[in-house]
């Protein structure tokens, strides 16, 4: 697997963008570290031909309108003796197409969620479900907490939970890709990931993606 980084443009949309795909790719990078591969980026991948016969090669998958690269990732690390690693050096990094527009954005967004059920590993959806539990529950809380004062404090402990994880995560990427002026977007990202999260990802389960000009089913 390897680094990878969105194209350069500017405006704080595309900024707050760019800085959640450093996340992405910081979280490749250590699932990676820590022997779990979850998530790899088409743009950049390579495999031993070996390998992907082992695994059936996207054989089952290929119906999907996302995900083949990380299927297949995660069938050779959980089926086979090979090995997945990242190539950490900034050198190598290689740009991905940003979305130009925010609908470009919406729907990329839905196609990437239509494959959130489908993972191979029990744990991994579990993960999936649980991320967006808390996030609906910390949307409500924000909220609620307008009206029931009590619920301030859990509130905030939630946010701050969220925010140093995600802070740390975020700081080592942007690091990496040598674009630390992301952070300074940081702060008003975090409600716009909350809510396209909660939206889009419920988007994508629902049902058909939309991808290339082409109407696709999950």
């Amino acid at each position: 697997v390897g680094p990878v980084r969105l194209q350069e443009r500017r405006g704080l949309f595309h900024r707050m963008i760019q800085l959640e795909w450093a996340g992405f790719m910081g979280i490749a990078r250590g699932s990676i570290g820590l022997g779990r591969p979850t998530s790899a980026c088409g743009s950049s991948v390579a495999f031993r031909v070996e390998a992907f016969q082992a695994v059936g090669g996207y054989e089952g998958v290929d119906h999907f309108a996302s995900g083949d690269d990380e299927f297949l990732m995660q069938r050779i690390a959980d089926r086979t003796r090979w090995s997945v690693s990242f190539c950490a050096d900034p050198g190598a990094t290689v740009e991905a197409e940003s979305p130009a527009t925010a609908s470009a954005f919406v729907r990329q967004r839905i196609r990437w969620a239509s494959k959130a059920g489908h993972y191979e590993r029990l744990w991994h959806v579990a993960v999936n479900v649980g991320i967006w539990l808390f996030f609906l529950l910390l949307a409500i809380g924000t909220v609620g907490a307008f009206f029931r004062p009590a619920w301030l404090p859990w509130v905030m402990t939630a946010w701050g939970i969220k925010m140093l994880g995600e802070g740390l995560l975020l700081a080592q990427s942007v690091w990496f890709y040598r674009r630390p002026w992301l952070m300074l977007v940081w702060i008003p990202a975090q409600l716009f990931h909350i809510l396209y999260v909660l939206a889009l990802s419920a988007a994508g389960v629902r049902g058909g993606v939309e991808w290339k000009s082409r109407s696709m089913t999950r």
